[in-house]
């Protein structure tokens, strides 16, 4: 195909749409294409939609616009998810977290240890030291001190990489995506806690 037919394939194929609502398919095929060449050369992911397409008289007024809604949800855990749902005292749970962090900046906190991106161990460290280290871990019965130390001494063993013979590594050393797991399941614990 030469340089130019694309574009006047597509141009042709957006011309005999009669509905705007049937130019979504063919908008979402231009999309994924500029969403492949920004994921290649700028790293990032899906990060236009289409909602609506408006459509132009010969003169060039407005005429007719199709809408579609939608909303992506990336579901990493089903589980995670009826967990947030579960009616507990009339809410759930993720209204009553989400009414507690507007209210409570210890909560707030907590979520913002969490983050948005991936989690590492300088944060996995700052989120065993947040909930009251290995002592009030214990105490709560969220993990036994030896699990929080292991835990814990990985940690912070990568985050001071410079030092590796002062911050040696335990003998069970787990991995980022155990720790990971054991840190979410402490701030949930703790979150729970903090909203009873």
């Amino acid at each position: 195909m030469k340089r130019g037919s694309q574009g006047s394939a597509r141009r042709a194929a957006f011309s005999s749409c009669s509905r705007p609502r049937d130019v979504f398919a063919i908008a979402d095929s231009v999309l994924a294409s500029i969403h492949r060449i920004l994921a290649l050369y700028c790293g990032l992911q899906a990060p236009f939609s289409v909602h609506y397409i408006q459509s132009f008289d010969e003169k060039g007024a407005l005429s007719k616009r199709g809408i579609r809604g939608n909303f992506s949800l990336q579901v990493y855990s089903s589980k995670g998810v009826a967990e947030l749902a579960d009616p507990g005292g009339g809410e759930s749970l993720g209204s009553t977290i989400f009414q507690r962090a507007a209210s409570d900046p210890a909560v707030m906190e907590a979520l913002g240890l969490w983050g948005e991106s991936e989690v590492g161990w300088s944060r996995i460290y700052d989120i065993i030291e947040f909930v009251g280290g290995q002592n009030e871990i214990a105490r709560a019965g969220w993990a036994t001190k030896k699990r929080t130390r292991e835990i814990r001494q990985t940690a912070n063993h990568y985050r001071h990489l410079g030092s590796p013979k002062k911050h040696p590594l335990p003998g069970t050393v787990p991995s980022i995506d155990e720790a990971r797991t054991f840190a979410a399941d402490l701030l949930k614990n703790w979150m729970f806690s903090r909203s009873r």
